[in-house]
C-alpha cells in the first residue's frame, strides 16, 4: 500500500514596516514619498498591502504635485474593485498610473520623463508582486544571504509615459525575510556587502537607528523602507495566551468557580497556607455572587433592592424648624390681631349722658390732643341753666375720620400678615426642596416602600398641621369685640384671594384670546425637508471688494481686483502691474494652480508652491465673449455667449494647446448663471440645473420641495458624491446627491445676500461673501 503524502502546513505571514525619510531641502519634499496602504475594510483583505517608493530626480514646478498625483491614482484603482484578484488588481492600477502620465505628458508636463525612480509592491498572505521604474532597489534578506530581486526587471530603453511600469515580478515569502525597498542614494555611502552585514549584525530596532542615523547625517536626500515578514498569530493561539494568565480577579465569574488544579499533590501540601487564604477569598465572594452575578451569563449588575439605612438629618432638623416658625408665625398674628382689636374696641360712640357739645368736644379734644379755639366759643353764664341737646354733626364726622383711620390701620396689617404668610411659604418650600434634593433616600423596594408611608406620612402631618389647642385657648382669650375682627379678619383672608384669582384668569383668557386673534409670522421654510438653520456665523475674512472664493486642494484663498490672499497665513500676492481688469477665477486642483483671466483674454496662473504669477498661453476665437471658466483635471472650459459654445482646452507646455468644441447639443448660453464640473457638467440656467455629459443634454431634474429652489450658483468637484446649489431668494444652500435627491438644505437669512460660495468637504465647512465679508458655518 502506497504511503500518503504528508503536505507541509503553509504557515500564514504578516508583514510590518518601518522607513526612513531624509530630505535636507523643503523643496524637495514633495519630490519623495514613501507610502504604505492597508485594507480599509474586510472585502479588501484578500487585496493585502500596497507599499512603494516614489521618487523624481527632477526640482521644476510641473514636477513637484506628479508624485503625490502618481500615488493617489495607484492606491484609488488598486482597491476600487474588491472582488479582483491581487495580482489584477495591481497590473490595472499600473495600467492607471501610465495613462495619468501620458495624460500630463499631452499637456506638455514632460519635464519628469526618464527622471522617476520608483519600487511599487504588493504583499497579500505569503506573495510578493513588485514593479520597477528607474534605479530604485528591492533587496530580499533570507537567512544569512541579501539577494536583489529587481535586478530582473525590465528597464525600456527610451523613456515613455505609458512604459514607467511595465513588469511584474513576483515571488513567495516565508518567515523571518527582510525585505528593503530603498533608493540608490544608499549606495552612495554603503556597498552591497556593508548593507548585508549591518542587516544581519544588528536587531532589528538597531538596523533602523543605523539607517537613520548614516542617511540622515550623510545624504540630502534618501528613502528605505523594511519590510519584515512574521507568523500571523491565529485566533486560537491568541486565546491560548490569553487563557494561560493566571492573574486572580476578584471581579470575574472564574473567581466564583473551581478550577482544577495544575500542581501535582506535592506541591499542594508546601503551598497550603497560601491555598486556603484564596479559598477564604472565593467563598466570601461567592455569597455576594447571587447579589451581583447573573447565573446564565456571568455578568455583573448592581442590584436597587436596598433601602437607605442612615438616618436623614433634613427629616430629624425640619420638623423643628417648621414647628418653630409656624409658633413665630402664630404669635405674630396674635399679637396684631389683639393691637387691632384693642384700638377698635377703644372707639367711643355718642353717649346720651353727653349734656353738651362743649363736653363731649373736649373729650374727643383730649383723645386726639387738638388744641382748644380761642376766641370762637363765648363762655356761658353760671346763671344760665344747662339745657341738654342733640350731638352735633361735627361730633359724627370726627367718628368717621377714627373709623377710617382705624380700617386703614386694619388693612396695613392685614397686609402685614399676609406677607409674613408668604414669606413663611416660601422658606418651608426652599428648604424643603434643598433638603430632598440633598438628603433623598435610594429606592427601595415595594415592601419596605409599604412599610415606610405610614411613617412618613405622620411625621410629615405632625409637622404641617398646627396645633389647634393652642390657637383655641389664644382664640377664647380675645373679648368679643376681637372675636369679631379676628374672625372679619380670618374671612377676608379667605375671600380676597378669590378675588384676586379670579380676576388674574380673566386677565389670563383675555391674553390668550389676544395671542389667538393675532397672526403669527410663518417660519422661512418649514414645510422644506432636511433643513437645518443656522444660527452662528463664524466671519473668516472682511475686506472690500471681494471678487472670488477659491478651495485649492483644501486650502481657502480670497481673490480681488488686483491682488489674491491666502487664508492660511493671511498673506496678499498683487497681480503684475500690466495685468488689466480682472474678469474670471477658476482653480485648477490636479496642477494645485488658481488661473486668473482679464478683461482682453489674457490669463496667468499663480501658484502656491512658488508664490508666483506666469503667463500662460492660449488661443482664443476673436470676438469671443467668455463668461466662466471651470478646470476638470487638466483641462480648461471656456463658456463663450457670442458663439453659444463651450471651449475644452488641453494643458500644454507654458500654457494651453488647441481647442475643441466641447458642447454637440444647442443650449441658449445668454441665461447661464454658473457653470461647475464634476463627473459630469452642470448648467445653472434661469433658476433650473442642466446636466451635460460628453457634451450631451442628459435627461435630469432635482427633487421638488415645498419651497421652489431657484439655482443661482453650482458647486461640484471631480470625486464628489454630492453637489450643492446657492438659492439666494430663499436664503438656503441646497445639498443633492448625483441624482438630484434633497440630501440636507442650510438656512441662514445672510445667505440672500451671497454672491459667491464655495464648499470644503474635507472639512465640512462652507463659505459664503457677500462682497465685503467672508463666512463660514459647518454642515451637520
Amino acid at each position: 500500500m502506497a504511503k500518503k503524502k504528508v503536505d507541509k502546513k503553509i504557515s500564514s505571514l504578516e508583514a510590518s514596516f518601518e522607513d526612513v525619510l531624509v530630505c535636507q531641502k523643503t523643496s524637495a519634499k514633495t519630490l519623495l514619498e514613501i507610502f504604505v496602504e492597508r485594507p480599509e475594510n474586510i472585502t479588501q483583505e484578500n487585496l493585502g498591502i500596497l507599499a512603494g517608493i516614489l521618487e523624481i530626480n527632477e526640482e521644476s514646478s510641473d514636477s513637484s504635485y506628479v508624485v503625490n498625483y502618481l500615488i493617489s491614482v495607484i492606491k484609488k484603482e488598486y482597491y476600487s474593485k474588491a472582488k479582483r484578484g491581487a495580482i489584477e488588481s495591481f497590473e490595472a492600477a499600473l495600467n492607471k498610473a501610465n495613462l495619468a502620465l501620458a495624460k500630463l505628458a499631452e499637456h506638455g508636463n514632460v519635464n519628469w520623463l526618464g527622471k522617476i525612480n520608483a519600487i511599487l509592491l504588493v504583499i497579500e498572505k505569503n506573495n510578493i508582486h513588485l514593479s520597477q521604474a528607474g534605479s530604485a532597489k528591492a533587496l530580499l534578506l533570507r537567512g544569512k544571504s541579501l539577494t536583489d530581486i529587481s535586478e530582473g526587471a525590465i528597464i525600456p530603453e527610451n523613456p515613455s509615459p505609458f512604459k514607467t511600469f511595465i513588469d511584474v515580478l513576483s515571488g513567495r515569502l516565508e518567515k523571518d525575510d527582510a525585505l528593503i525597498v530603498t533608493t540608490d542614494a544608499i549606495f552612495e555611502i554603503f556597498s552591497f556587502e556593508e548593507i548585508k552585514r549591518s542587516a544581519l549584525k544588528f536587531s532589528p530596532e538597531e538596523f533602523m537607528r543605523f539607517l537613520r542615523t548614516a542617511l540622515g547625517n550623510e545624504l540630502e536626500k534618501a528613502a528605505v523602507l523594511v519590510a519584515r515578514m512574521e507568523e500571523k498569530k491565529s485566533p486560537a493561539e491568541i486565546s491560548m495566551e490569553t487563557a494561560e494568565k493566571n492573574d486572580f480577579n476578584a471581579f470575574s465569574q472564574t473567581a466564583f468557580s473551581k478550577a482544577p488544579s495544575k500542581k501535582p499533590k506535592k506541591e499542594i501540601s508546601e503551598n497550603e497556607e497560601k491555598k486556603s487564604l484564596a479559598d477564604e477569598i472565593k467563598e466570601d465572594l461567592k455569597k455576594e455572587s447571587d447579589e451581583f452575578i447573573d447565573k446564565k451569563t456571568g455578568h455583573i449588575y448592581i442590584k436597587e433592592n436596598f433601602s437607605f439605612q442612615e438616618k436623614n438629618p433634613f427629616l430629624e432638623n425640619i420638623s423643628e424648624i417648621i414647628e418653630m416658625k409656624i409658633s413665630e408665625f402664630f404669635s405674630f398674628c396674635s399679637k396684631k390681631i389683639a393691637t387691632l382689636g384693642r384700638k377698635i374696641a377703644s372707639i367711643k360712640l355718642p353717649s346720651k349722658k353727653a349734656t353738651s357739645s362743649e363736653d363731649a368736644l373736649n373729650s374727643l379734644r383730649e383723645e386726639e390732643n387738638i388744641p382748644e379755639e380761642t376766641g370762637n366759643i363765648s363762655p356761658t353764664p353760671i346763671s344760665t341753666p344747662v339745657t341738654p341737646e342733640k350731638p352735633r354733626k361735627p361730633i359724627i364726622k370726627i367718628d368717621k375720620e377714627k373709623i377710617f383711620l382705624l380700617t386703614k390701620e386694619f388693612f396695613a396689617t392685614l397686609k402685614e400678615i399676609s406677607l409674613d404668610i408668604f414669606s413663611f411659604l416660601v422658606f418651608t418650600g426652599q428648604k424643603t426642596i434643598a433638603g430632598v434634593k440633598k438628603f433623598i433616600p435610594q429606592k427601595q423596594t415595594a415592601s419596605a416602600a409599604r412599610k415606610t408611608v405610614p411613617a412618613q406620612q405622620n411625621t410629615f402631618l405632625k409637622i404641617f398641621i398646627p396645633r389647634f389647642g393652642n390657637i383655641k385657648k389664644l382664640f377664647l382669650k380675645l373679648d368679643y369685640s376681637q372675636k369679631l375682627y379676628a374672625g372679619l379678619a380670618i374671612l377676608l383672608l379667605l375671600i380676597i384671594p378669590y378675588f384676586i384669582a379670579k380676576i388674574q384668569n380673566k386677565e389670563n383668557v383675555d391674553d390668550s384670546a389676544s395671542q389667538e386673534t393675532a397672526p403669527s409670522a410663518p417660519l422661512a421654510l418649514e414645510q422644506d425637508k432636511n433643513v437645518s438653520r443656522i444660527e452662528k456665523l463664524q466671519i473668516v475674512f472682511s475686506k472690500n471688494n471681494l471678487f472670488k472664493i477659491i478651495n485649492l486642494n483644501g486650502k481657502m484663498f480670497f481673490v480681488y481686483e488686483n491682488s489674491l490672499t491666502s487664508a492660511e497665513d493671511n498673506q496678499n500676492y498683487p497681480f503684475p502691474a500690466e495685468f488689466a481688469p480682472l474678469k474670471i477665477v477658476s482653480n485648477m486642483d490636479d496642477l494645485n494652480l488658481i488661473f486668473l483671466m482679464s478683461q482682453n483674454n489674457r490669463i496667468i496662473s499663480w501658484s502656491p508652491i512658488s508664490k508666483k504669477f506666469q503667463d500662460n498661453a492660449i488661443e482664443i476665437p476673436a470676438g469671443s465673449d467668455i463668461a466662466l471658466a471651470k478646470t476638470y483635471l487638466t483641462y480648461l472650459y471656456l463658456l463663450d455667449k457670442n458663439s453659444n459654445q463651450i471651449y475644452r482646452y488641453p494643458r500644454a507646455n507654458e500654457g494651453f494647446g488647441e481647442k475643441t468644441n466641447w458642447l454637440k447639443d444647442t443650449i441658449d448660453l445668454n441665461k447661464i448663471s454658473d457653470i461647475a464640473i464634476g463627473e459630469n457638467l452642470y448648467l445653472a440656467q434661469d433658476g433650473n440645473i442642466l446636466k451635460l455629459f460628453q457634451g450631451k443634454k442628459q435627461i435630469f431634474s432635482i427633487e421638488e420641495t415645498a419651497t421652489p429652489i431657484y439655482v443661482d450658483k453650482l458647486y461640484t468637484k471631480r470625486d464628489s458624491s454630492n453637489f450643492y446649489a446657492l438659492d439666494k431668494k430663499n436664503s438656503r444652500i441646497v445639498k443633492f446627491d448625483l441624482d438630484g435627491k434633497i440630501v440636507s438644505q442650510f438656512y441662514n437669512a445672510e445667505i440672500s445676500q451671497a454672491q459667491d460660495f464655495e464648499i470644503n468637504e474635507e472639512s465640512s465647512l462652507v463659505y459664503f461673501s457677500n462682497g465685503n465679508e467672508v463666512k463660514s458655518f459647518e454642515m451637520k
